[in-house]
């Protein structure tokens, strides 16, 4: 799908999808030219992650953490979710898990 239809899919405006491409929380689609790219499925969820992360109130600089750790793949999951916890808010007292599960 193209931006357009990311952006109707998810009901982020195009201008979002571009920052959090730019800061690097979404990763970038398949470039189909030099001016357009495809986006698929991984681009909806990780659009609705970073949706539900923003609306707890994570800043942009936590979300980039989590979402570090999440792409992570040389981190065991013990590891990953010990530095989530130092992440997440002052209200989340169940740690990485309460952000996770949010």
């Amino acid at each position: 799908m193209l931006m357009s239809e990311l952006a109707a899919r998810t009901g982020v405006p195009v201008p979002t999808i571009k920052y959090y491409l730019r800061e690097g929380v979404l990763m970038p689609g398949r470039a189909t030219s030099a001016t357009r790219a495809e986006y698929g499925e991984p681009h909806v969820e990780r659009i609705a992650l970073l949706k539900a992360l923003s609306g707890q109130g994570l800043s942009l600089a936590k979300i980039k953490t989590i979402v570090g750790l999440i792409d992570s793949p040389d981190e065991s999951l013990l590891t990953a979710l010990g530095n989530a916890t130092g992440a997440s808010p002052g209200w989340a007292n169940g740690g990485a898990i309460a952000v996770l599960a949010a």
